[in-house]
């Protein structure tokens, strides 16, 4: 039998999230043949809510506010003495393992985010992976195709986070003519969508389908969510409860006939998985990741192409009054969470994945001392991965650089190591840079950018490489506060536009982008305003008014 392995995940612990969810899970199995401890980053106990339960976590610095270098070298610490090491999406965790390579300590991409933010951890810190693995078939199949991980797959199937099912579904009312639906998650538009929630009410509303919506959790869209179901005449069928902790969300799914997501990109939702193992069927939309194949295929619930509220409705419109077909529906999600998402079930296959990447081979050793050349590679891979770091910079480059020459078995000039790597592309400025060609190519000269917050502010380094740009829109500029200059661009209220003769306005965020094409159609000016992750919602050119 093959030895027990030291396993790691390591997570930022921002807040409480599936990625959190899968490291208590993945250290609660009973498996003989690995352990698994989390390590988290934060100190801040509110952050861990996942872990209450699992007293071997550790946290290898109470300090939040400690300098990158600091924390990056307590976390190398801490997994000194473990086998395989799960970073999760923590830059900090592909880094700190990297330093350990020399040591056998092997790194395994687990890979759960979907979308941009997901993408930017891929381009970054994969290369520093020695195996990866994806917990859905459709998350699977992106790695591969953005070509960013060099290692060997860990698993041949996707690994999604094991769920503890019921043995039978919860009671129900016999007879109800009220729809229980429940929304759980980040109350956000780039990626959630819930705004479309808002359009569920309506096309549910129009088929005279009595529900109520109870939504659990919190975001940047809250407010605005709050506002439209207010304007839509829907304040007596929906409650907002703020974010839940675990134990009150499995009791939601249960008070509940259907868990409702409407998500543009994911890899394997949670909510999805815990629902169905709660005996509760879903109604979700095709941009749910691994989801929507489960669903189909088990007959536990309703599948919409994302955006299509019409078709969600009258997906779940029947069962308002049909309490047989929903029991059908409960069975059948039992079902479908104890034959694929249960830890019977997928336990093996963790083994396995965690093992593969244990035997990964070295990428350097003994024999560098006369072939630097793997080392330079790594180390540039790590500077890489540094820039996904806040707060990180040539010092805290300078600091790791010399620890990880220090601890290896060959000796290397530190002067031989570069301090700095060249801007690895995020998501934010490719899609910046293709809106602003295509702008360009059609006739726009002098583009703005709306919005100069934190979406704006992480685009520094790469405006001269996308520009030039004549000024940031803000429609707070001029306020007390608010800069007059911000990278070196004019920061003008949007009634500037005309004077500056502006051609065209690309939105500048990733979660505010539907409240932003809102403001803009409310402008006095007309030209062409361009979002970059929900295109759908960008403006064609009107004709012009003089502001």
């Amino acid at each position: 039998m093959n030895p027990a392995l030291s396993v790691a995940t390591v997570h930022p612990c921002r807040a409480l999230s599936g990625v959190a969810t899968f490291g208590a899970r993945l250290a609660a199995l009973p498996s003989s043949r690995f352990r698994a401890v989390p390590v988290l980053l934060s100190a801040r106990a509110a952050d861990a809510d996942a872990f209450a339960d699992t007293p071997a976590a550790i946290t290898p610095i109470n300090d939040d506010h400690a300098p990158p270098h600091e924390r990056i070298l307590a976390l190398r610490d801490a997994l000194a003495g473990f086998n395989v090491v799960v970073p999760c999406d923590s830059p900090e965790g592909f880094i700190a393992a990297a330093m350990l390579h020399h040591r056998g300590v092997r790194t395994l991409l687990w890979h759960h985010s979907s979308g941009h933010d997901g993408d930017d951890v891929l381009r970054r810190c994969a290369p520093l992976a020695d195996a990866w693995t994806a917990v859905s078939a459709p998350l699977r199949a992106h790695v591969r195709s953005l070509g960013l991980c060099p290692a060997p797959e860990a698993s041949t199937e996707p690994l999604p986070v094991c769920v503890g099912v019921r043995a039978e579904p919860p009671k129900g009312p016999p007879v109800a003519r009220t729809l229980r639906l429940f929304y759980a998650g980040r109350l956000e538009n780039a990626h959630k969508r819930v705004l479309d929630l808002v359009r569920l009410a309506d096309a549910l509303a129009a088929r005279a389908v009595r529900f109520f919506l109870t939504i659990a959790g919190d975001g940047p869209a809250r407010a605005q969510l709050a506002r439209a179901f207010a304007d839509r005449g829907h304040n007596g069928r929906v409650m907002f409860t703020g974010a839940l902790p675990p134990y009150l969300l499995h009791e939601m799914y249960s008070a509940h006939d259907f868990t409702v997501l409407v998500s543009r990109n994911e890899g394997w939702p949670l909510v999805v998985a815990e629902s169905l193992a709660g005996g509760r069927p879903v109604a979700i939309t095709t941009g749910c990741g691994g989801a929507p194949d489960l669903v189909r295929r088990e007959g536990c619930g309703v599948v919409a192409n994302t955006g299509d509220m019409n078709a969600l409705a009258a997906g779940l419109a029947p069962f308002a009054e049909d309490r047989e077909g929903l029991a059908r529906l409960n069975a059948a999600a039992l079902h479908a969470a104890r034959t694929t998402l249960c830890p019977g079930v997928l336990l093996p296959a963790y083994e396995a994945a965690l093992f593969n990447a244990s035997r990964a081979p070295a990428r350097y050793g003994a024999n560098s001392a006369d072939n630097h050349a793997p080392l330079h590679v790594h180390w540039r891979r790590m500077l890489d991965a540094l820039q996904a770091v806040p707060g990180a910079d040539t010092a805290t480059a300078r600091a790791l650089r010399d620890a990880w020459l220090a601890d290896l078995p060959v000796t290397i000039a530190h002067d031989a190591l570069p301090l700095e790597s060249d801007p690895v592309p995020v998501e934010a400025s490719i899609r910046l840079a293709h809106a602003a060609q295509s702008l360009r190519a059609a006739g726009a000269q002098r583009i703005a950018l709306f919005g100069a917050g934190t979406h704006t502010r992480r685009l520094s380094r790469w405006l001269d490489r996308c520009g030039p740009f004549a000024a940031i829109i803000d429609e707070r500029a001029g306020q007390d506060g608010a800069p007059d200059i911000l990278m070196g661009l004019p920061v003008v209220h949007p009634s500037r536009l005309g004077s500056l003769r502006i051609d065209a306005v690309i939105l500048s965020s990733d979660e505010h982008e539907s409240a932003m094409i809102e403001a803009a159609a409310s402008w006095r000016w007309r030209g062409p305003v361009v979002a970059l992750y929900d295109t759908s919602l960008s403006l064609g050119a009107r004709s012009s008014v003089s502001a």
